[in-house]
């Protein structure tokens, strides 16, 4: 689920192992109805990371039917209630988190794996531009994580807990 302005809840995609879904509906707080909406352009699963920059909801990574671990972003617009592709992530990821930064321009996204011959951990963050259809990498993190949470605080990028190896990490670090 994504929070998207202050009335409206988009559910997005999620699995049924080895199903993965591309539907999407749209939660109205003040109606109290969910509205079924267009089909995201791939089906996804495993922990996609979404956010929202003005009244767009961008969808990152994940897995879909016989592409575990992707690099491809879509964007779903509120007000024509269509889907389309942007510009791709530098890496393949799944299990993964992202925020919107404070100033609501870009979308960072955090850690997370792919799979290359084995599962690789990402510390690797990167940084979406929707003003330019860009992704800029930025420093990696201290440590690989997945399935971990990342919030907005103060206007820092707060990186939380997640696994490694299948180990519950206990440490958090802080991006400013």
């Amino acid at each position: 689920f994504i929070s998207f302005l202050v009335r409206y809840v988009i559910a997005i995609g999620g699995e049924e192992y080895p199903i993965f879904h591309d539907s999407a509906e749209i939660y109205d707080s003040k109606s109290g109805s969910w509205t079924t909406t267009s089909p995201m352009i791939s089906r996804r699963g495993s922990y996609p990371a979404a956010g929202v920059i003005g009244r767009k909801v961008y969808v990152a990574g994940g897995c879909s039917d016989g592409d575990c671990y992707l690099d491809s972003v879509e964007c779903f617009d509120m007000d024509t209630g269509a889907w389309s592709e942007v510009s791709s992530m530098s890496e393949k990821r799944a299990h993964f988190s992202g925020v919107v930064l404070e100033d609501k321009k870009r979308f960072v996204v955090t850690g997370g794996y792919r799979f290359e011959n084995d599962h690789v951990r990402l510390s690797s963050c990167e940084s979406f531009d929707p003003d330019t259809n860009s992704w800029s990498k930025l420093p990696n993190m201290s440590a690989s994580r997945e399935s971990h949470s990342t919030v907005l605080y103060r206007g820092n990028v707060i990186v939380l807990g997640g696994t490694l190896f299948g180990s519950s990490l206990a440490s958090c670090e802080q991006f400013n």
